[in-house]
């Protein structure tokens, strides 16, 4: 130091710098070495360093400066300075902080977490006030390269690791240029980000990222994007290469969230779409999806849906500031497939493509929550799809039948609801909680029960002009059928139902008005009919995992008119048969079973499941004059499936047995009377095909009939009018044997002992003996009754009583149970003269048809007796 001159020599010397008007803390500096000289006076002071070296644990460089003062006046520096490398974790120590804006300060201070830098520059020339120099007035200028860097760039965004980048400052802004990184597992190709004014610091950014879908799911999931986003893509997943171009301009002031601008387009290349909240799987989607912080848009995307293609826009409308997106999605469908692919079993009611238009339009709301709404509108006409539903709701292929699903929800709303119309004839509405179905109101004829009214289960309400009774119970089988076996439905919901029917269709028989109505209980679903043919209550089983707790019926009425109507349908007989591994147990009581003019009263048959099918426990009903007792066994002939030949291979088989004390009695009440008097007996029977239940084909009916009736009467009536024996109904062909006859005595046939076995097989009964004994001898019939083409065949044998002058003997035609044989027939041998006293055994051949029998006689008539008109 020498007079107003100086120098200042520093060899490894360790100090700190305190500028705190410049930084937020003292420097630490460990190692430095140079000098620096300076001069003043009374006008000036000096100071200037033409090569200075520091270095700490962070940081080493060298520089140079020249810094001058005049009184009243701020200093004026000159600095340079050269960084060979640093650690970026202490960067912010070395900000010039105090002259900087606080919000970028603390940008800078969250947004480099890690990283070397090297080549690093420093310029500042210029006065010390106004730094740094956005009125032009000095010059600032600092550059460095960042390697394996880390950067925050905003909290509630991805890290960026691995990053390459070059950072600039020029004055009041900075750019920053990346040439490498990755961000959740997706390859940063390129970043430029910028800060243009430090006063009012505004980040903006664009960058390009590639990589793996999954990866992509994975950034949006953890980033501000996914706001913008979820609503499309939340609750899915994705595979496939996808390209990111994206722009966020974001200030620095105030709340970032709220200001945060996005400009955003990304690209699907051959990508996978599954989603779980719209229950779809797009696959090879192609096209540009294009979104802002408020916008979703897309000029065109195509995709394959279930092997169809598709196409999808996306727009929005500018006179709806709060709209977000309105997404337009076109093609043909295939309802079949779609519904199996919502595992729907309703999905076999239809068939072919029809084209489909979806608009998806999402909108926020205007309050503070701006929370995201979406509304769903599916719609077609279905020109292209077969429906196969009972009339008046099935059409074919090229009948155009509007058809539309409608849903609007949030997602923070916890329950959505979702809306059908199927052409105005069945509407409905579905609320959906906790991602399950726990409401739905079907109404038909757009009789939907109001919204004040939607309460957890199913509600169904209308009034129909027609409804298809076989039709649609064929139609829910199906969907029965279509289910797993082993699948556990759990515990059925509750359903309500108020349903008038106008005209009921039972197969093609009109069976005039019926009201179905519903409740549930605890334990069951309660359904009840109320028609001129069929009345009752059905019990459903809620809990279908309790195979002990049956179904059960209890019927008011059922009249076999509404049996034989059943018949009537088209196609019956065919389709798919119901496994009858699906039925529960069933307790089905009858309060007036009418057949014809036959009543029987309190009816009951009880069945059970079991492993290859079910069996029918008891069947039949107990009176104090007549009782039936029945069993039977539904099963699946493979149900192991070990032969592909009979994995779907039915087989049922049936035995009961009537019995009475007085058959008389017995028959008059079933409406029988006045037929027969006195008398007691049985019936066996035993039959079985090779099919379902409710399906024996009459030509497969295997079996055998066993009768025997013990001293009673057979009373005269007049002809036609004493139908004896009905004990069967098999589809749709004559199934009762016609016994008639005029006269006798006036107390009736006597009859002592009535006999005899049927042998079933193939649509024939072969009757191997049947035989009445009584005071007019014996009457014997054997041979055949074809119940398919509705003939006989039988041979007749009379064997009169030497004592009895009875002048008739009767005979008994089989009808279609082959039931007594031939027996008793008015006039038939009357005719003859015939005195049995007299005359021994006589033959006769019956033949022709059940509506025109034939009866010839074969041995040799009685010389001068006259002959009887053989039909």
């Amino acid at each position: 130091l020498r007079e107003n001159l100086g120098e200042l020599a520093i060899a490894e010397g360790a100090f700190s710098l305190d500028f705190p008007i410049w930084f937020r803390a003292p420097l630490q500096i460990d190692r430095a070495q140079g000098g620096i000289g300076f001069r003043f006076s009374a006008e000036k002071f000096e100071m200037q360093s033409p090569s200075l070296s520091l270095a700490n644990a962070h940081v080493r460089g060298e520089s140079q400066f020249y810094v001058h003062k005049t009184p009243g006046n701020p200093a004026f520096l000159d600095i340079q300075a050269h960084i060979d490398q640093a650690d970026a974790s202490f960067a912010h120590l070395y900000y010039p902080a105090e002259r900087m804006n606080p919000k970028l300060v603390a940008w800078l201070d969250e947004a480099i977490r890690a990283g070397r830098l090297s080549n690093g520059r420093l310029q500042v020339r210029g006065p010390s006030k106004g730094f740094p120099y956005a009125d032009g007035q000095g010059d600032f200028t600092a550059s460095f390269e960042i390697e394996n860097g880390r950067l925050g760039f905003l909290s509630d965004w991805p890290e960026i690791d691995a990053i390459k980048a070059r950072v600039e400052f020029e004055r009041n802004s900075m750019t920053v240029e990346a040439s490498d990184g990755v961000s959740a597992g997706n390859r940063l190709s390129s970043a430029h980000i910028t800060i243009d004014d430090f006063k009012n610091p505004v980040l903006k950014m664009h960058s390009g990222i590639a990589g793996e879908a999954a990866d992509f799911i994975s950034y949006i999931d953890r980033s501000p994007l996914q706001r913008i986003l979820e609503p499309v893509i939340g609750d899915s997943s994705m595979q496939g290469a996808l390209a990111l171009d994206l722009g966020l301009e974001i200030p620095l002031k105030g709340d970032i969230r709220k200001q945060l601008a996005i400009d955003g387009k990304l690209d699907l290349k051959k990508t996978r779409w599954q989603s779980k909240r719209f229950g779809f799987d797009l696959q090879a989607i192609e096209g540009p999806l294009e979104f802002t912080e408020k916008t979703l848009t897309t000029p065109g995307i195509t995709a394959d849906y279930l092997g169809q293609p598709i196409s999808v826009t996306a727009a929005v409308d500018k006179n709806q500031p709060a709209m977000f997106s309105r997404i337009s999605v076109k093609g043909d469908i295939d309802a079949h497939e779609v519904l199996k692919n919502y595992k729907l079993p309703i999905g076999q009611w239809f068939s072919g493509l029809a084209p489909w238009e979806l608009t998806l339009t999402a909108r926020r709301t205007p309050d503070e929550t701006n929370a995201m709404q979406l509304a769903l509108l599916a719609r077609s006409r279905l020109v292209g799809t077969t429906v196969d539903l009972p009339a008046p709701y099935g059409k074919p292929a090229a009948m155009p039948w509007p058809v539309s699903v409608r849903a609007e929800f949030s997602g923070e709303q916890q329950d959505r609801f979702w809306r059908f119309d199927y052409g105005r004839k069945i509407t409905g509405k579905a609320r959906i909680a906790d991602g399950a179905m726990d409401a739905l109101l079907i109404g038909f004829n757009e009789m939907l029960p109001p919204d004040t009214e939607m309460q957890p289960g199913i509600t169904v309400s209308g009034r129909v002009p027609e409804l298809s009774f076989d039709g649609w119970v064929s139609s829910i089988a199906g969907v029965i059928a279509a289910m797993p076996a082993a699948e556990s439905p759990g515990k059925l919901m509750p359903v309500t139902s108020s349903l008038e029917v106008d005209s009921l269709k039972v197969g093609k028989i009109d069976a005039g008005p019926a009201r179905f109505s519903g409740d549930t209980t605890d334990e069951y679903l309660a359904t009840r009919m109320d028609s001129k043919w069929l009345s009752g209550n059905l019990y459903y089983p809620r809990d279908l995992s309790d195979k002990g707790k049956p179904l059960k019926a209890e019927l008011a009425l059922l009249d076999k008119q509404f049996l034989d109507a059943l018949t009537t349908a088209d196609g019956e007989g065919s389709g798919e048969r119901i496994d009858p591994r699906a039925f529960p147990a069933m307790d089905i009581g009858v309060g007036r079973f009418i057949w014809d003019e036959y009543q029987i009263a309190d009816m009951n048959v009880r069945t059970v499941p079991v492993a290859d099918g079910m069996k029918t426990e008891a069947l039949g009903f107990v009176h104090d004059d007549l009782q039936m007792f029945g069993e039977a066994h539904w099963r699946m002939r493979d149900p192991q499936q070990v032969t592909s030949d009979l994995a779907s291979a039915h087989r049922t088989d049936v035995r009961f047995r009537l019995q009475s004390a007085d058959v008389g009695k017995g028959l008059a009440y079933i409406g029988i009377g006045g037929a027969f008097a006195d008398g007691e007996g049985q019936v066996e029977v035993e039959l079985g095909w090779d099919d379902a239940a409710y399906a024996p084909a009459l030509d497969e009916i295997n079996g055998t009939i066993a009768i025997e009736l013990n001293k009673g009467r057979i009373l005269a009536v007049e002809p036609g009018a004493a139908k004896i024996l009905g004990l069967f109904a098999l589809q749709a062909v004559p199934r009762r044997l016609l016994l008639d006859f005029k006269d006798v005595t006036d107390e009736g046939l006597l009859y002592d002992n009535i006999k005899g076995e049927i042998d079933i097989a193939h649509g024939i009964a072969e009757t191997r003996l049947m035989q009445l004994k009584g005071p007019i001898g014996i009457v014997s019939s054997s041979g055949s009754t074809d119940f398919v083409s509705g003939t006989y065949d039988q041979k007749i044998s009379v064997l009169p009583s030497l004592t009895a002058t009875l002048p008739i003997i009767g005979l008994i035609s089989a009808g279609a149970t082959a039931g007594v044989g031939v027996l008793v027939a008015d006039q038939v041998l009357k005719g003859l003269g015939v005195n049995f006293d007299e005359v021994g055994k006589r033959e006769y051949l019956l033949s022709g048809s059940w509506e025109n029998p034939l009866i010839e006689r074969i041995d040799a008539p009685m010389q001068g007796v006259p002959q009887p008109d053989n039909r």
